[in-house]
C-alpha cells in the first residue's frame, strides 16, 4: 500500500540515480545542489518512520522498504565520494582510503544476510536504538563529506557557531564543533595574532608598497603589480617567480621551527640537514633585514626568538594539541553567504611547494588524477 510513509522511503530510492548523477562529474554548484537534495532526502528517514508511528500506517512493506532505501543511498553515496577522477573526469576508484568504505559496505552486507537468514528460521531481529544513531550518524557524516571544504564560505563559521551553541554540541567533556583547516601556517598565524578580517583582499585593497611573503605561494600575485614583492622561502615556487626580490630560505627539514598543524596541535621540529647554497633560516633572514633597517627585534638567536613567542603565546611552548580556552559565542544573525561551487584543495598531490618539486608527487598528479601513462622497466 503507497501511504505517505512508504512514498516518503521510495523517494530515497529514487532519488539515488539523481545523487550519482551529480557526483559523477560535478559542475558548478553541483557540491550545493547535491549536498541540498541529500538533505531532504536524508531527513525522510525519520518522517517515514514518525509518520508511520502517528497514523498508525506501519505496513510490511514499509519495514521492507525502509532498510533497503538507507543501504542504497548510503552505498551509492559512499562509492562516489572515496571515487576520484581521472583524465577524462570519470570517477576512478583507488588508494586507502576505499578500505573504510569497504568495511562499511560489508557490515551493511553482512547485517542484510543475516536479517534474510533469521527470517528463515522465523527469528525476528528489531532495530535497536543504537542501529538507528548509527545510521543517523552515517548519514549526517556522509552530507558533511559531500559538502566537504567547499561549504566554508564566507559567514559559514559563525552561522554554524551559532547553531552549535543552540543544539549545545560543545559542553564539558565533549567538543561537537571542530573545523580542520587546509592551510598548514592558519592556526599558528592565528594563534600568533596574524590575521585581517577580511584577509588577502583587505591587503590588497590597502595598495601597500612592500610586500613581504613568508612562504606565500598560494596568493594571486597580481593583485600586487604595483608592489615591491620580496619573497622568503624555498623550492623556487609560486611566490619566487611572482617575486622582485627572492632571499632564499630553508624548508621545514633544514631547520630548528615551532609548528602547528591543521587541527591545532602544537609540533617541534629540529634541523636534519644543512640548508644548500645561500638558503638560511627565515628568522636569520629577518634579523639580517632588521640590522639593516636600523630596527631592534630584541633577539639574537633562534632560542631567544622561540622565547620570546613563548611568552606572547605560552600555548606555543608545550606539545601537543593547544588549549584555546570556550569558544567566543555564534552571532545568531549570522549568515551564510556567497556560494559552493568546487572543492578547495584542486590536487591533493601537489599542495605545497615541496611537493609541487617533487618527481614522485608530480607523477602521483599526473598518473593518478590525470590519466598519464609511465613506461616502466621489467623486472
Amino acid at each position: 500500500m503507497l501511504t505517505v510513509p512508504n512514498l516518503l522511503t521510495l523517494s530515497r530510492i529514487l532519488a539515488v540515480p539523481l545523487l550519482v548523477f551529480l557526483l559523477w562529474q560535478p559542475r558548478p554548484f553541483d557540491y550545493a545542489i547535491t549536498f541540498v537534495l541529500y538533505c531532504i532526502v536524508a531527513i525522510t528517514d525519520y518522517f517515514d518512520g514518525y509518520l508511520a508511528r502517528a497514523q498508525g500506517q506501519i505496513s510490511k512493506l514499509g519495514q521492507f522498504l525502509d532498510p533497503i532505501a538507507d543501504k542504497i543511498m548510503v552505498a551509492a553515496v559512499i562509492v562516489m565520494l572515496v571515487s576520484q577522477r581521472n583524465h577524462s573526469g570519470d570517477p576512478v576508484i583507488h588508494s586507502f582510503h576505499i578500505i573504510p568504505a569497504i568495511v562499511i559496505l560489508l557490515r551493511e552486507i553482512i547485517v542484510s544476510g543475516l536479517r534474510e537468514f533469521l527470517g528463515g528460521l522465523q527469528v525476528s531481529v528489531p532495530v535497536s536504538k543504537l542501529a538507528k544513531w548509527k545510521t543517523a550518524l552515517q548519514l549526517v557524516s556522509l552530507g558533511a563529506l559531500i559538502l566537504g571544504g567547499a561549504g566554508l564560505g564566507k559567514g559559514a563559521l559563525a552561522a554554524c557557531l551559532a547553531l552549535s551553541g543552540k543544539l549545545n554540541l560543545v559542553r564539558d567533556g565533549w567538543n561537537g564543533f571542530n573545523v580542520l583547516h587546509m592551510a598548514a601556517s592558519r592556526m599558528g598565524g592565528l594563534m600568533l595574532g596574524y590575521a585581517q578580517p577580511g584577509g588577502i583582499a583587505d591587503i590588497a585593497k590597502a595598495a601597500p608598497k612592500v610586500v613581504l611573503a613568508l612562504g606565500a605561494d598560494e596568493v594571486d600575485w597580481s593583485q600586487f603589480a604595483d608592489s615591491l614583492k620580496v619573497y622568503i622561502g624555498h623550492h623556487g615556487d609560486k611566490g619566487a617567480h611572482a617575486a622582485d626580490i627572492v632571499l632564499p630560505g630553508a624548508s621545514y627539514a633544514e631547520k630548528d621551527g615551532t609548528y602547528v598543524n591543521t587541527e591545532g596541535r602544537v609540533q617541534f621540529a629540529e634541523k636534519a640537514v644543512f640548508a644548500p647554497g645561500d638558503a638560511r633560516e627565515d628568522w636569520t633572514i629577518l634579523r639580517a633585514l632588521a640590522d639593516s633597517l636600523g630596527v631592534s627585534v630584541g633577539f639574537d638567536s633562534f632560542a631567544a626568538l622561540q622565547g620570546a613567542m613563548i611568552a606572547e603565546v605560552p600555548a606555543l611552548g608545550e606539545e601537543g594539541l593547544a588549549d584555546y580556552g570556550a569558544l567566543p559565542k555564534g552571532d545568531a544573525k549570522a549568515k551564510f553567504e556567497g556560494t559552493i561551487d568546487a572543492y578547495p584543495i584542486k590536487d591533493f598531490y601537489l599542495t605545497n611547494p615541496i611537493c609541487r618539486a617533487s618527481p614522485t608527487m608530480q607523477r602521483c598528479s599526473a598518473e593518478l588524477l590525470h590519466g598519464e601513462d609511465f613506461a616502466e622497466a621489467a623486472e
